[in-house]
């Protein structure tokens, strides 16, 4: 995964995107891709699928490249905030506990 990240990142910075493009169009790209995520959702073309979550992926490496930040870094804290969460799965949803959301102010 790696080596993908830093394809990632060396195709965004060729094309200028990294030091060019503000972070809000960025962000507005990343809203634009989840949108593409959801209609693909509804059918039920894997590879289409696919592609449209690498979007996301691709473009949030990008936002966080623009703001400073190692993309391996963000996620491995976001995977060790998730790692101490607690809750339940109803109606197909995870719902965070009280005192999960409590700690996330601590």
């Amino acid at each position: 995964m790696e080596d993908l990240i830093e394809r990632a990142l060396t195709w965004a910075w060729n094309q200028r995107i990294i030091h060019e493009v503000s972070c809000g169009n960025q962000l507005d790209k990343i809203r634009e891709e989840l949108n593409e995520v959801q209609e693909e959702l509804k059918g039920r073309d894997v590879l289409n699928l696919q592609n449209e979550i690498g979007d996301v992926l691709f473009s949030t490496i990008t936002l966080s490249a623009q703001l400073g930040f190692d993309p391996k870094e963000c996620l491995r804290l976001a995977v060790e905030k998730n790692e101490k969460r607690t809750g339940i799965v109803r109606n197909g949803m995870f719902i965070r506990t009280e005192a999960d959301m409590d700690m996330q102010w601590k």
